[in-house]
């Protein structure tokens, strides 16, 4: 047989195989505890037009921008309530839950937060903002280290 013939079964083989989506096995328990955001790493993660918009940001956007992630913290705790302390000391209370491969937090005051979560395991919370609206997200990567557990 020809040498094309090889290549065309082959190429129809891997097409028929069934594709598999990729999903986490996400459990309350290896989330429940607190965690502190990565800004320097998530900053660095940032796409190349992310990053244009940070860098053209006039000085005063940026110190509030970095107010709002910098020192940021999410507690989790196993009644389903979250605490997020911004270093500026303010703070937010809420729920939280988990639906398929999202996190949903529902503050008390203000919009519903769903994030598409990446990567959970037992130190490290890499989340993806999926409803932003109308608003331009510069950081929709979040990355949290953990550093208490509850």
């Amino acid at each position: 047989m020809k040498p094309q013939y090889y290549i065309i079964v082959l190429i129809t083989i891997i097409f028929s195989l069934p594709v598999r989506s990729q999903t986490l096995a996400i459990s309350s328990k290896q989330l429940t505890g607190s965690w502190v955001f990565d800004y320097n790493t998530s900053l660095a993660k940032m796409s190349t037009n992310s990053k244009r918009n940070f860098d053209a940001m006039n000085p005063e956007n940026k110190t509030r921008f970095k107010t709002i992630y910098r020192g940021r913290k999410l507690t989790f705790k196993t009644n389903g309530t979250f605490l997020q302390e911004l270093s500026n000391g303010k703070n937010t209370l809420g729920i939280w839950s988990l639906e398929n491969n999202n996190l949903v937090l529902k503050p008390e005051k203000g919009s519903v937060w769903i994030f598409k979560i990446y990567k959970l395991s037992d130190t490290r919370l890499i989340l993806k903002l999926e409803n932003k609206g109308s608003n331009i997200t510069i950081m929709p990567k979040w990355i949290f280290t953990k550093f208490k557990h509850n």
